[in-house]
């Protein structure tokens, strides 16, 4: 016959210690530097522009105001997290994400020779997809995924009454190898945001000097010129 302190079964004291789950054993985490930060291939720039009316080319570019600089990973996410989604922008906006050096507009020499590859968002998805689509957009650019990197100039997102638009530009319009590997890239990101396949000839590439020659001959009656490249 057992004592009361000796029941059937029972574990020594030591056991039932470790089982209640002490943590003695238990190496502490490691110390997490937040003051360590990780660069970023390129430093970019984010501009906006909210036009009130339409202006001419001059009066367009001094409404152009440049938001931020950051060329750290880090630095990216608090500038994203620090402004409205496009979601949020007033029609006629623009968020504009360039490389440090390039400036958002036609005239700029890193543009003159380029064009841009152009989604038009469905109009029943633009407010869901919107700003899905400028996040995977932009971090496809500034994550260096794009194979011909050394070809883009930055991304646009433009919001307006008649269907809202995300694009890429690219350096020089005439290297077809670059433009296709570039929007059939851009495409992808596109695909990965909505989950499902982005239909053919949904992305279009126009050439700055024919988007340009487009607004001169609207005072003409001329047509508009097609696209360079579709997808």
């Amino acid at each position: 016959m057992l004592d009361n302190g000796e029941a059937s079964g029972s574990e020594p004291e030591e056991e039932r210690e470790g089982a209640g789950g002490r943590s003695e054993d238990t190496e502490p985490l490691p110390a997490v530097d937040l003051s360590v930060k990780h660069p970023l291939q390129n430093a970019w720039v984010l501009w906006f522009d909210n036009p009130v009316k339409r202006l001419g080319a001059r009066d367009w570019s001094s409404n152009l105001k440049k938001v931020a600089t950051f060329d750290m990973v880090e630095d990216f996410w608090g500038v994203l997290n620090n402004v409205r989604p496009p979601s949020r922008l007033n029609p006629g906006s623009n968020y504009h994400i360039f490389k440090s050096g390039i400036e958002p507009m036609w005239e700029h020499v890193a543009n003159q020779a380029g064009g841009k590859w152009t989604y038009s968002i469905p109009k029943k998805d633009g407010k869901k997809l919107i700003d899905d689509l400028w996040l995977y957009t932009i971090l496809a650019m500034i994550g260096e995924n794009f194979d011909c990197g050394h070809e883009l100039c930055g991304a646009v997102i433009s919001l307006r009454k008649a269907g809202d638009r995300v694009a890429v530009w690219t350096r020089s319009a005439n290297d077809e190898k670059s433009c296709m590997e570039i929007g059939r890239q851009f495409k992808v990101a596109i695909a990965q945001c909505m989950q499902s396949e982005v239909p053919e000839g949904s992305l279009e590439y126009q050439v700055h000097d024919d988007a340009l020659q487009s607004i001169k001959d609207k005072t003409t009656g001329a047509p508009k010129k097609s696209a360079k490249y579709t997808l």
